[in-house]
């Protein structure tokens, strides 16, 4: 069983850099369905977010990949936004790792894991930070794995390692399943004010409920949104 975090967004404007996230998964207990954590402060500076598999669970064993970046986000080290994303990719490859060589490597899954992850990598980690010189960074953080059908049936997965890419932080960022919004990602709609950035975050999660159903089981809930001031502070949009 797989419970994928699928939408995370990224949106810079000349008042502060903003990323949102829904609440929505496809895994675990329906009652639980609007409730995921994809989106954490990560040290005062920082945010991070998941996009693709928040928990994967293989012959009854799970690795919690969502509560990892959780746990990362309260512990990321002082220093430059480069350091601080190898720390990531380094700490939640460590744990990844661990779980596979346990029960995904050398065993026959019935399924090839990219149908089950909608993607050659396990999960995509966004993040964000203003360094104090006031320059933004941006990056994200692939788990990706190579898949072969074996000779008497079942498919083989062998983990790579983690790889780091850096994106443009002056430019708008969808990561996970952006068809869903039906707008291009580098084409958002003008904003000026905080206002008008929230409501306009807001109202591009709430259009993926327009679409077909597999939108509408994947996206949605409560969406959270971080700000990074242009003081480089990073805090949630309701705190005061």
């Amino acid at each position: 069983m797989i419970a994928l975090a699928t939408l995370i967004l990224f949106l810079p404007t000349s008042h502060g850099a903003y990323l949102a996230a829904d609440s929505r998964h496809d895994g675990g207990d329906p009652a639980e369905r609007d409730q995921a954590r994809k989106m954490f402060l990560c040290g005062p500076h920082g945010v991070c977010a998941i996009s693709g598999a928040l928990r994967v669970t293989v012959r009854d064993q799970t690795l919690n990949i969502a509560a990892i970046l959780s746990d990362l986000s309260q512990r990321i080290p002082d220093g430059p936004a480069q350091e601080q994303v190898r720390f990531l990719a380094t700490e939640l490859y460590r744990s990844i790792d661990g779980y596979w060589q346990k029960n995904i490597q050398d065993q026959r899954l019935a399924q090839p894991l990219t149908k089950l992850l909608l993607a050659p990598t396990v999960s995509t980690i966004l993040y964000a930070k203003r360094d104090p010189s006031g320059e933004m960074f941006l990056y994200q953080i692939f788990f990706p794995f190579r898949q072969a059908q074996h000779a008497e049936g079942g498919w083989l997965h062998t983990l790579r390692d983690p790889v780091i890419q850096p994106a443009d932080a002056a430019r708008p960022l969808a990561q996970g399943k952006t068809d869903c919004m039906n707008i291009r990602a580098d084409e958002p709609p003008a904003v000026s004010t905080p206002e008008e950035t929230l409501s306009t975050i807001r109202f591009l999660y709430q259009r993926t409920q327009q679409f077909d159903d597999f939108c509408r089981a994947i996206i949605g809930g409560p969406t959270r949104i971080a700000i990074i001031d242009a003081s480089g502070t990073a805090r949630w949009a309701d705190a005061q």
